[in-house]
């Protein structure tokens, strides 16, 4: 991803942005595939629920992840961290879909984009909002999980799912992270009932596609 960088730089050469753009679609053309097996092989499977439409799915975040921090108006470092975000979020939708799992390396690497952003906004406000989003949303996972113990005797909730929650409510803070469930919660309800979904659901794509909306919004 430190390609971002390079083509963050490039687009200053034009001044209608076109060629960005079309060098963030090159980009994304070239990597997918590539990206798609380096995912596979990490998600130590034999049993692959990816297909070819979830490859080119990927590539279409891919290029989002370029592109849509470039096209908002924010600065330079908002931009490489908003590319490290949605990259990291193309890659959980990915490998939850794939395998139903979601590894730590990218949750650290959104941890670590809150601890950065934090330190660039340090006030009182910033830390008590993040400090909040991290324990409503981690912990309001970790009761739903623990509640399923409880009382249907197995998980809600999947850990990577947790942790991921610690992670982007540190980032987005409250009350951003309130606005994640609901729209997570929301879609994923509407999925069971419109596909009649009894097995596992992986919770981690309606996560991480809410997190991408609350956090563009943010920055409008």
């Amino acid at each position: 991803m430190f390609v971002c960088v390079l083509i963050l730089n490039l687009r200053r050469q034009y001044k209608g942005g076109l060629m960005f753009y079309i060098l963030s679609a090159i980009f994304s053309l070239l990597t997918y595939k590539r990206m798609s097996q380096a995912l596979h092989n990490v998600s130590y499977t034999d049993n692959s629920k990816a297909d070819k439409s979830l490859s080119i799915l990927l590539c279409y975040m891919l290029f989002l992840s370029l592109a849509l921090p470039n096209y908002l108006d924010i600065s330079l470092i908002d931009k490489i961290i908003s590319s490290l975000l949605f990259f990291s979020l193309s890659s959980i939708i990915f490998t939850d879909s794939h395998c139903g799992y979601i590894y730590d390396r990218f949750n650290l690497l959104i941890g670590g984009l809150a601890i950065l952003k934090l330190a660039l906004l340090w006030n009182y406000d910033n830390i008590i909002s993040s400090v909040l989003g991290l324990f409503i949303g981690g912990g309001f996972l970790l009761f739903i999980d623990s509640f399923s113990l409880l009382i249907f005797k197995r998980n809600g909730v999947g850990r990577g799912d947790i942790k991921f929650a610690f992670a982007c409510g540190f980032l987005l803070g409250y009350p951003f992270i309130l606005h994640v469930f609901v729209l997570t919660f929301l879609p994923a309800f509407c999925y069971c009932l419109l596909t009649s979904q009894k097995d596992y659901l992986p919770l981690g794509p309606f996560l991480c596609t809410a997190t991408w909306l609350v956090y563009c919004l943010g920055l409008i």
